[in-house]
């Protein structure tokens, strides 16, 4: 769970000049049995995000940092850009190896949410490995899907976790989520691609230690 705290230091310059500077400090702290979400603040890319290139207020809406920046409500998501040809994944970069995981949770943003999708992981960033096959879902608004079957036997040591999507749900509404037969991840007039939106990636694991002070003091 991060911690930040400000720290002032006061500095004189002479000959009567008082400067008052300022400090970030970060502390970490996790304890044992207790559930946290590793991912929260981590940097983050995915393969595109839906941006207003024209107005650079905008621009920021639907950035990749969105899905893991701790508000799973509607006021914070990534959705990604509507590039047909691209395959679609969003993807955190930990600071540290990913713990022990006790489960994976994804919010998707209302109806923007894939029929299915993967985690993979990796410690190189090159080499992934999927730990989570997810199919076969419904198209439900401001859907959660929570895993946690397997992740007791992943041993291995992984620093990047991402989520690849697979096949769309095509649907704007919810009269418009029933499966014809015929869904397509693009449209035939316009090719443009189907929107995928997730509002928060969620890594929970238990802590296993008292506790750990991280101090970063930037220039």
């Amino acid at each position: 769970m991060p911690i930040i705290h400000r720290a002032w230091a006061f500095v004189w310059i002479a000959p009567f000049t008082l400067v008052l500077l300022a400090r970030s400090v970060q502390a970490e702290v996790n304890f044992p049995g207790v559930e946290f979400n590793a991912a929260v603040g981590q940097p983050t890319h995915a393969s595109s995000y839906y941006d207003y290139t024209p107005n650079a207020l905008h621009d920021t809406v639907f950035v990749p940092g969105n899905a893991n920046d701790g508000f799973p409500d509607d006021t914070s998501w990534w959705s990604a850009g509507d590039n047909a040809s691209e395959q679609v994944f969003w993807q955190v970069n930990m600071s540290a190896q990913v713990p022990q995981l006790s489960r994976i949770v994804v919010r998707w943003h209302g109806f923007l949410s894939p029929r299915s999708y993967r985690v993979r992981v990796s410690y190189d960033g090159e080499e992934f490995t999927s730990i989570v096959a997810a199919n076969n879902l419904s198209a439900v608004y401001d859907r959660v899907d929570n895993h946690t079957e397997g992740l007791s036997k992943i041993s291995a040591a992984f620093l990047f976790v991402r989520v690849v999507i697979g096949d769309p749900n095509v649907c704007s509404d919810a009269f418009a989520c029933v499966d014809d037969g015929n869904s397509s991840s693009t449209t035939s007039s316009t090719n443009e691609r189907v929107l995928y939106g997730i509002r928060e990636l969620e890594l929970w694991a238990k802590g296993s230690r008292n506790g750990t002070l991280l101090i970063s003091m930037p220039a």
